[in-house]
């Protein structure tokens, strides 16, 4: 029975007994395009044309960095889109970075370890500024780098406030036409 077991399973991977049964990597996405995020991603994302998502709400770069960098080298997109606010509360990987500085310190850093292991084209999407804590920490970061998109202004009046129209009651997430929105923002800069 054990024989009949193991020839099934190696004639289901096609496989011969001298090699090893190793899926194959999924297959790159349609557009070329993946895209990392937290929850305005998730929230975004019915307004997304065909890039593959991969967003969790309360991450940040650091909860991503090595599947980023697996996933491209294993599927060689066109290019990677990021977007992520500053989030520290919700992710070990930013526990003890407490003040603007060294969460920037910390963006910085792991901003420059995916621009050293991805060889593609990354997409740094700036995100909305909130009644409560201001400018998103990684937004001047992200402004720096040569291909950037200001998703955030989508959503924002001349004065830089994320506007009421365009957000949930808790003041930092994004309502249906605000997701439309930012998702149309991220696709027109690509």
């Amino acid at each position: 029975m054990r024989k009949l077991l193991a020839l099934l399973a190696l004639g289901a991977c096609g496989m011969t007994s001298t090699t090893a049964c190793v899926p194959a990597p999924a297959p790159p996405p349609a557009s070329g395009v993946i895209l990392y995020g937290d929850s305005l991603i998730q929230e975004a994302l019915p307004y997304l044309d065909n890039a593959e998502v991969h967003a969790w709400g309360g991450t940040a770069i650091c909860d991503w960095t090595l599947q980023i960098i697996q996933r491209v080298n294993e599927v060689h997109p066109r290019a990677v889109v990021l977007s992520f606010w500053g989030n520290t509360l919700f992710t070990e990987c930013m526990y003890g970075y407490e003040t603007p500085d060294q969460i920037r310190a910390k963006y910085a850093a792991d901003m420059a370890a995916l621009k050293e292991h991805v060889h593609v084209p990354i997409l740094w999407v700036l995100n909305p500024m909130t009644r409560d804590r201001g400018e998103p920490v990684p937004n001047p970061l992200y402004a720096a780098e040569p291909w950037h998109v200001d998703a955030g202004a989508a959503v924002e009046g001349p004065n830089g406030e994320f506007l009421p129209e365009y957000r949930l009651d808790d003041g930092l997430h994004l309502n249906d036409e605000g997701a439309r929105r930012f998702g149309d923002a991220i696709d027109a800069a690509l």
